[in-house]
């Protein structure tokens, strides 16, 4: 009897998600859940991150915008704040940060200022990349889970 004829190559239909979950254990069904998961919330933070840049980038030109036509004039330039845009925090650190340090001597007002605005930019930069961390931790660990 020839042993090719007696051996059944498998349909390549049936081997597909459902197959591989009628014949997975725990441990591949966690794994799986696990990977999902996971996708899931990159998938989450993605979108979230899309949707936050494109509103952040129309306040952002707004307010660029205002800010320019201000000139030298502050009270037009605190008019145009918006809190929710990174510029204006800056700009909102900036201006309270020179009330504080009215009167100081001016070496000691551009270097307190100088603190200031680099302050509120990195708290800026620290707000622009939340999540951020998650997104690496998922994508360096997601290969080893599915390897395991």
């Amino acid at each position: 009897m020839d042993l090719s004829q007696t051996a059944q190559t498998p349909d390549p239909q049936a081997l597909g998600l459902m197959h591989f979950l009628a014949q997975t254990d725990a441990v591949g069904g966690t794994l799986l859940a696990v990977l999902l998961l996971m996708s899931v919330i990159t998938w989450a933070l993605f979108i979230n991150k899309i949707i936050a840049q494109w509103r952040t980038s129309g306040r952002s030109r707004r307010f660029l915008s205002a800010f320019t036509r201000a000139g030298d004039n502050l009270n037009d330039v605190a008019a145009a704040l918006d809190t929710a845009e990174p510029f204006s925090r800056v700009t909102q650190r900036t201006l309270d940060a020179a009330q504080l340090v009215a009167t100081q001597s001016p070496a000691m007002r551009d270097e307190l200022l100088a603190r200031s605005i680099r302050r509120a930019i990195a708290e800026e930069s620290h707000r622009s990349e939340s999540g951020l961390t998650v997104l690496a931790s998922i994508g360096s660990t997601a290969p080893f889970i599915g390897l395991f």
